[in-house]
């Protein structure tokens, strides 16, 4: 019989195979990415950094060794925006990790606020205290990129910490745009003040909580939509998320219950310019590279 009879046809664009799962082969990169220390991955482009990374999107949390999964896609991700999260008086290699921490703790505390809902646990006053503030500051229980990055936490006048009823808090009326923010310096640092009170809270209750729950944030399309002339800002915003993702695999308390891991083309990564960029990528990352040897882990292994 012809290959071609009985082979599936595959579709070029991993993101719109509707039918990935059915002929998906479970590479030995996803058991890196669930069983291993490793938590960076890296490949050329097509070398189906996107088709793994869909696979983790629609697993079954009994095939990612008990991980459920946040799959972020940054292709419309609002970069310009994340710039204002910048902290004036860090070093460059610090100024953007608070911004990058705040992003993944609102993202990994909604997401734990869900599972123990969809398994029938009680929430405690935290988590209940939480679950209302992420819904009322950025409309949504589970927000997306631009709703964290982009939310009314500007406009609080305070941040209450938890036993602090909402009514407590005052909230401007009307939502604030991005050109509300870029334009007013005053309300850029109301910005990253709220923001990174919350982080603090947020970040607390996550690992105060998150008891035998494990949560795998996986990061895909991070080198799409960057303007020219602000390349080398942006390479300075992966560095800092680079280096955000390691601290948390190498942070007691946090590394058995969160693990970060973007997706990254080597050339981009390579072009980054930080400290221990060779010992991390001998250490940390999972190398996506096709050979016979891999082609036979892959059908045989």
């Amino acid at each position: 019989m012809d290959i071609k009879e009985w082979f599936p046809e595959f579709q070029v664009s991993a993101e719109t195979d509707e039918d990935l799962q059915n002929y998906f082969f479970k590479l030995p990169e996803i058991k890196e990415i669930t069983n291993s220390r490793s938590w960076l991955v890296l490949g050329r482009k097509g070398m189906g950094k996107t088709a793994i990374y869909e696979y983790l999107r629609q697993a079954n949390t009994s095939d990612l060794d008990g991980y459920s999964t946040i799959c972020i896609n940054f292709s419309d991700y609002p970069w310009p925006a994340h710039q204002l999260y910048k902290e004036s008086l860090a070093g460059e290699l610090s100024a953007y990790q608070k911004s990058w921490r705040y992003l993944f703790f609102v993202k990994g505390l909604s997401k734990l606020i869900e599972i123990k809902e969809r398994e029938g646990e009680a929430l405690n006053k935290e988590l209940k205290w939480a679950k209302t503030y992420i819904e009322k500051i950025y409309g949504n229980p589970d927000p997306s990129l631009t709703e964290v990055i982009i939310s009314k936490i500007g406009r609080l006048s305070s941040i209450g910490g938890p036993g602090v009823e909402l009514d407590d808090i005052s909230i401007d009326a009307g939502n604030v745009s991005f050109e509300d923010i870029s334009e007013n310096k005053k309300l850029q640092t109301k910005l990253r003040a709220n923001a990174f009170t919350l982080l603090g809270y947020f970040e607390k209750i996550f690992k105060d909580n998150c008891s035998n729950h494990k949560i795998l944030i996986v990061l895909d399309q991070l080198d799409e939509n960057w303007l020219e002339g602000e390349i080398e800002e942006y390479s300075k915003v992966l560095i800092n998320l680079v280096n955000v993702c390691r601290n948390v695999a190498l942070e007691f308390g946090v590394s058995k219950n969160l693990k970060i891991v973007p997706f990254l083309r080597t050339d981009i990564y390579q072009s980054l310019k930080f400290n221990d960029k060779n010992k991390l990528l001998q250490d940390s990352a999972i190398i996506i590279s096709w050979d016979n040897d891999t082609l036979d882990d892959m059908y045989f292994g």
